[in-house]
């Protein structure tokens, strides 16, 4: 936390708070795509899709995995070094980790962070 100044009582708080809300209370390290219809429609506006089909069905329990790999492939299609909705890069790079690290950017510069830090002397 000092690394990047988290270094008061409420910066603290704010950072555990926020990590507690990615993972799901600290029971998820892998972002879920059990969506609602209705939240998936929501999520994917913004990429022009329409998702109502794509989400959590009334009549269902859960989303299908296939169903859940489609809003993450179309939800993070071609940002953040991602390729198109048909590369698989949505489903691949979806968040992991407490803090739900998203994009192939954002796994290669974590990945290129934790090298230095371990290999540092």
């Amino acid at each position: 936390m000092s690394e990047f100044a988290i270094n008061t009582a409420a910066r603290q708080t704010a950072f555990i708070a926020q990590i507690r809300h990615e993972s799901a209370g600290f029971t998820q390290l892998t972002e879920s795509f059990q969506l609602p219809a209705r939240s998936a429609r929501d999520l994917l506006t913004r990429t022009r899709f329409d998702a109502c089909t794509l989400g959590r069905h009334p009549d269902e329990k859960t989303v299908p995995p296939a169903r859940q790999q489609q809003i993450a492939h179309l939800a993070y299609a071609n940002r953040y070094g991602n390729g198109d909705a048909a590369s698989g890069d949505g489903w691949r790079y979806r968040g992991r980790g407490l803090k739900q690290i998203t994009f192939f950017d954002n796994y290669r510069d974590c990945g290129r962070a934790r090298r230095r830090s371990c290999c540092a002397t």
